[in-house]
């Protein structure tokens, strides 16, 4: 595989081929079918934005909740901080930028793993799954999460184990959030302060 060696200096062979074998079949390529390239487009430039409605419109749905929700958006922060400091350590190429696929989006070649939208959708997503009260939103994030993280690979500006390393950095985040809530949330705490 010419061109992608240099992509995953960490990485074994067999996963370098998993990548981008993975990458040929759900990215839209030189000849994508022209409703599905269109719905990737949308997704992949707004499915961030919706998901920011989706937050806003929690915090007014459940005024009850809004100290979590305001506790999602810091983690939603320090996901994208995060995963801004691990990909440019890692500085791996994107798709395109190696030749292997187009983008049919505009997008600079800054390094791509983990992905920044994933991480961060994911982690609003697993936030939100872990409050009772915040679970139904946190099924359409998490879908959207999803959707948005098909439609950057379709588009070409990220490989799936990009998308995978987002949504397990999202996990790690997720169960730190956790810990922290629960030492927040602890009986006497308020007390004893």
């Amino acid at each position: 595989m010419p061109g992608v060696r240099g992509a995953f200096p960490a990485a074994s062979a067999d996963m370098q081929s998993l990548n981008v074998t993975l990458l040929h079949w759900m990215a839209a390529g030189h000849e994508p079918t022209d409703w599905v390239l269109f719905a990737g487009c949308v997704i992949a430039r707004c499915g961030a934005t919706v998901g920011v409605v989706l937050m806003a419109w929690a915090m007014w749905r459940r005024p009850d909740e809004r100290g979590y929700v305001a506790a999602v958006w810091i983690a939603a922060g320090a996901a994208s901080v995060l995963s801004d400091v691990v990909a440019n350590q890692l500085d791996l190429q994107r798709p395109f930028a190696l030749g292997l696929v187009p983008a049919h989006i505009p997008h600079g070649t800054s390094a791509a793993l983990p992905s920044s939208h994933a991480s961060v959708m994911a982690t609003v997503a697993l936030t939100f799954l872990r409050n009772a009260a915040l679970r139904g939103t946190g099924i359409v994030l998490m879908a959207l999460a999803l959707l948005t993280g098909w439609a950057r690979i379709h588009v070409g500006v990220h490989f799936p184990f990009d998308i995978l390393a987002g949504f397990l950095l999202a996990g790690v985040l997720t169960g730190l959030f956790a810990a922290a809530h629960r030492v927040v949330r602890r009986p006497g705490r308020l007390a004893a302060s």
